[in-house]
């Protein structure tokens, strides 16, 4: 009797064990593998009620638009849906504007209206993607042109937070907002206002008003949309797509206007057949910019070919690439570029044939590199993130008033960084500890008790610093006064460092007291220096780092 139990006990504990292996197991295999990760949280998500999230969209007061039709002009845009519901494309037939009035802040604005986006996702449920053209001389938010759409047609807070992103780098991108919409007085929920591609665009961004160029896909379209016998491929697609201007009507007729298309269209197609470089063709450092931050943000979706657009800069007699529907929020494995080199890009989308255009040319590819370094840096996204806090909690609690599920996943921005330190080192034929910042602080206390501040510049631009900020108790020490920091010069030396001695008073000096350590470093905790680049508008933020091992101050590990 005392062996059989004894053996049904053996039994018990080893089927226990042999559970509880297959559960860790599979729970690894699935943190590693996206698709049943996703399935697992979905699985979730009815049990993860937040009364936070709850409470946040209560309290939020987005704007609120109110869009009203008469009887004919509400069927003849229902009649629209219903048959691009039917067709499964919203083609040009579908296209047509229709009257309404705009009820905005107590105003009352008049309208043209029609749908908006070739694909069902826009306009198969209850909230229809839109373009709005306000009339006469109105406008919304600055706005007489822009777009409503559900926000999840642009994977809600990515876009949001990817224009943030551009808007901090001073690359163009467009102005979007959640709000609420009503329809003849009917609540619709929740919809992301875009702004279009217009004059106010450009106004509102200190660019001169010229033409906005874009790929035409009309023909890749068509491609898609009727299923061709004779399909070409997707490289031939974007070397045969005529190259497009928004507003045409007025471009056309302006002859200064269309002056400067032609100059920018031939800018484009020289680019595209190989006769121009990046740099002669596009804003160099703009569209670095935004290569590294598609790889920060995994927006590939809005680097295609045919997801582009192009403002003609005639002061400069270059193009500039605006952000825009971006996809961002994708986790990668490998930037692009790594991709492209290991001959891994497929012509899935034209990724070949366009990225080719860009990642042969070596001069783009190093000012590429220099950016991702900044981007990828360990205080990069943490400065970015506290730029944007407030705003983000406001758009964030918009969001959770209509949906207190809903998560904004921020880990995917620090897991591409962290992906982008590994290409950046191999770049530079380094090892990820190798790589320091691009533009580096460091601080000791000197025997008379006075504070030197040494900066490291190896980035390709000029910083000129503003201040030392202490965030958790709004102390500044200002730094306006110092010389600024030179730019590494091409095929020169490294500047290794520039000192200033700065005399500061005893409350000055306490703010040094506490010291933590951060990766490889350590540094003075909540103590930020702020500079800008090239004497550019946009303020950054970095860390001061302890300029030796500290002794005397306060260590807290």
């Amino acid at each position: 009797m005392i062996k059989r139990l004894f053996s049904k006990r053996i039994i018990k504990y080893t089927l226990f064990g042999l559970s509880y292996l297959l559960v860790f197991f599979l729970g690894m295999y699935a943190y590693k593998n996206e698709n049943i990760r996703s399935k697992v949280l979905a699985l979730k998500k009815p049990f993860e009620f937040s009364y936070d999230k709850y409470s946040k969209g209560s309290d939020a007061t987005p704007q609120t638009l109110n869009i009203t039709f008469d009887a004919d002009a509400f069927a003849l845009l229902q009649n629209y849906r219903d048959s691009a519901v039917a067709e499964g494309y919203l083609n040009s037939t579908f296209k047509e504007e229709v009257k309404a009035t705009l009820f905005w802040e107590n105003d009352s604005i008049p309208a043209k209206i029609r749908l908006k986006g070739d694909f069902p996702d826009h306009w198969s449920g209850e909230k229809w993607s839109m373009r709005i053209n306000v009339k006469g001389d109105y406008s919304i938010s600055g706005m007489d042109k822009f777009s409503i759409q559900a926000p999840e047609t642009r994977k809600g807070m990515n876009e949001w937070y990817y224009h943030q992103h551009l808007k901090y780098a001073n690359v163009l991108g467009l102005r979007y907002q959640f709000i609420q919409v009503k329809i003849n007085n009917k609540d619709k929920g929740i919809f992301a206002l875009e702004e279009a591609f217009s004059k106010e665009l450009l106004e509102n961004a200190g660019r001169e008003n010229a033409p906005i160029l874009k790929f035409d896909e009309s023909n890749w379209i068509n491609q898609i949309r009727y299923k061709d016998s004779v399909i070409a491929s997707e490289t031939d697609y974007f070397y045969t797509a005529p190259i497009s201007v928004f507003s045409s009507k007025k471009t056309l007729k302006n002859e200064r206007k269309y002056e400067q298309y032609l100059k920018g269209k031939k800018l484009l197609e020289d680019f595209r057949i190989g006769k121009k470089t990046v740099a002669e063709t596009f804003d160099l450092n703009q569209t670095a910019k935004l290569f590294a931050l598609a790889e920060l943000t995994g927006s590939y979706h809005g680097m295609r070919w045919h997801n582009q657009r192009f403002y003609y800069n005639p002061t400069l007699n270059r193009l500039e690439i605006i952000g825009f529907d971006s996809g961002s929020g994708d986790r990668i494995e490998a930037t692009r570029y790594d991709l492209w080199k290991n001959g891994k890009l497929t012509e899935y989308h034209g990724l070949m044939a366009w990225k080719e255009l860009f990642f042969k040319d070596d001069v783009f590819v190093k000012a590429y590199f220099e950016e991702l370094n900044i981007l990828s840096s360990n205080s990069y996204l943490q400065t970015f993130n506290n730029s944007i806090q407030n705003e983000m909690n406001e758009a964030l609690a918009i969001l959770y008033s209509e949906d207190s599920f809903y998560d904004f996943d921020t880990t995917v921005y620090s897991h591409n960084a962290a992906i982008i330190r590994k290409s950046v080192a191999n770049y530079y034929q380094k090892t990820p500890e190798q790589i320091i910042e691009p533009i580096r602080f460091e601080f000791s206390i000197d025997s008379l008790g006075q504070g030197i501040l040494t900066t490291y510049n190896t980035s390709n631009s000029k910083v000129k610093l503003f201040s030392i900020l202490k965030s958790t108790s709004n102390t500044t020490i200002d730094l306006k006064g110092l010389a600024s920091i030179p730019a590494k010069k091409i095929n020169r030396p490294i500047n290794k460092s520039q000192t200033a001695i700065l005399n500061l008073d005893s409350d000055q000096l306490h703010l040094f007291k506490t010291i933590v350590r951060s990766d490889n470093n350590f540094i003075y905790q909540d103590i930020w220096v702020s500079y800008t680049l090239d004497d550019n508008s946009v303020i950054y933020t970095a860390p001061l780092i302890q300029q030796h091992q500290p002794t005397n101050t306060q260590l807290h590990e």
